[in-house]
């Protein structure tokens, strides 16, 4: 897995770019290929356990946890961001 991206890059991106930019790499994806309601697993293919790895990079790379109920809910791109964003203002 390659992380997102560089601590100072992240700052200038909004995190649902960044998140695509993420699965684009990891992922092989064009980026006309990845929306915010681009599915998971039905549009883009990715695996349960692929999700699982991808959600603890984003972990890593944010400083953040997400709890596994909510984890395991993810559907969408717009999902997975909104999990981040939620994640991301428990740990402020």
């Amino acid at each position: 897995m390659r992380k997102l991206m560089k601590e100072q890059s992240m700052k200038e991106q909004p995190m649902k770019e960044q998140v695509i930019d993420f699965i684009r790499s990891n992922q092989n994806l064009k980026e006309a290929e990845i929306t915010g309601e681009s599915q998971l697993v039905r549009d883009l293919g990715i695996s349960s356990f692929d999700l699982v790895e991808m959600c603890c990079q984003l972990e890593e790379d944010f400083g953040i946890v997400i709890n596994e109920e909510i984890m395991m809910s993810i559907v969408t791109i717009d999902d997975l961001v909104q999990c981040l964003e939620e994640s991301d203002s428990l740990t402020e």
